[in-house]
């Protein structure tokens, strides 16, 4: 069969960009090498309304565990809230949130493969005619008109296609998560410790009945977050005895991104184009929006028959990524006083931020 579109990557972006091929008519396959939608755990698991609201999907409660419009921040003895006048953020279920976006676009008419492994692109005189696939032991080559990459920078493809300019990214900061029982029941904020160096950055983001997950991040090369979550969950949170239900960890890079976010017969969305940037609750809504740009434009190609649109393109993914501040978490703390910092939250007063931002804005509000 001759695909219109192959879909590489099942996360957020591959999602929305096969959901929007098939929706705009076209044959899709989006194919994903883990063993299903929405694992490996995304760490943070929150979303803003607002976010949502773009996405143009609606909450459902399978994957919904809270409703959250406080965010606390506490600096050794001094601590401040912001109260969210105008947004809420919702932790959520990450993994069903994702399975249930494939789900939208199988209902759309994509054909979805897991367990998949796009290794490279096929070419003829410089075009991508198809995708070389590896599902167990069997590699097959299939035929597409064009591709849509969402697979993430590491993968096997994008070492296989040099034509983007594909340079190594820089690590800037590691985060480690646990899930864990607690006291949580009653809390409706999301909770931020700063270390005393604010080299360090702890979370607390409740979800349904007593679970939490809590975050660690840091940002110099000696920072074990394993060992600093544990000691923060034990004597900071005072819980003992505990145990992990889930675990997540990450790093956080800067720069890594490709050269060129397209080629003859093939555009890079999501994460991979550089759009996230560690975004706490938008970066899933930018990896969205990004995949269904990209699925608009390439059916604007395949139409017209010639791919002169990869520039236009490449401007609609820097305005995106420009009109949502893809300012990190990273980039908020970095630099930050812990003198500073304290003399300004010591008084324990109240800020509220109105209007609707990502979780840097708001952070960026006080901070």
């Amino acid at each position: 069969m001759l695909y219109d579109v192959i879909v590489v990557g099942g996360g957020p972006s591959g999602c929305a960009a096969s959901k929007r091929s098939a929706e705009l008519g076209l044959d899709t396959l989006m194919v994903d090498n883990k063993i299903e939608i929405g694992s490996p755990l995304r760490d943070y698991e929150i979303l803003s309304r607002n976010s949502l609201e773009r996405m143009g999907v609606e909450t459902e409660k399978h994957w919904m565990d809270r409703t959250l419009r406080e965010v606390r921040i506490f600096v050794d003895e001094a601590s401040a809230s912001i109260i969210l006048d105008d947004m809420e953020f919702y932790s959520v279920e990450m993994d069903k949130f994702e399975k249930h976006l494939a789900a939208l676009s199988s209902q759309a008419g994509a054909e979805i493969q897991i367990k998949t492994e796009a290794i490279s692109p096929l070419l003829d005189s410089g075009s991508i005619t198809g995708v070389k696939l590896r599902t167990g032991q069997t590699v097959r080559d299939e035929k597409c008109r064009a591709v849509i990459f969402a697979g993430g920078l590491d993968s096997s493809f994008m070492r296989n296609t040099p034509q983007l300019g594909i340079t190594k990214g820089e690590r800037v900061a590691r985060s480690f998560q646990h899930r864990v029982v607690g006291n949580f029941e009653n809390r409706s904020s999301i909770d931020i410790y700063l270390g005393r160096d604010v080299r360090s950055l702890y979370a607390v983001i409740p979800k349904a009945d007593s679970i939490a997950n809590i975050i660690a991040i840091g940002l110099d090369d000696g920072f074990d977050p394993v060992q600093s979550i544990s000691a923060f969950i034990e004597n900071t949170m005072n819980i003992g005895n505990w145990g992990s239900l889930q675990i997540a960890s990450a790093e956080i890079n800067r720069t890594g991104d490709p050269e060129k976010l397209g080629m003859p017969g093939m555009l890079v969305t999501g994460d991979s184009a550089g759009v996230n940037s560690g975004c706490w609750a938008t970066g899933i809504e930018n990896a969205y929006v990004s995949g269904m740009i990209a699925a608009e434009t390439l059916n604007q190609m395949l139409v017209s028959e010639a791919f002169n649109l990869i520039t236009e393109y490449e401007r609609k993914i820097g305005d995106l990524s420009r009109g949502t501040n893809n300012k990190g978490i990273v980039d908020i703390i970095t630099g930050l006083n812990s003198l500073t910092l304290k003399n300004r939250l010591k008084s324990g007063s109240n800020f509220h931020f109105r209007g609707n931002g990502n979780f840097s804005d708001i952070l960026g509000s006080v901070l």
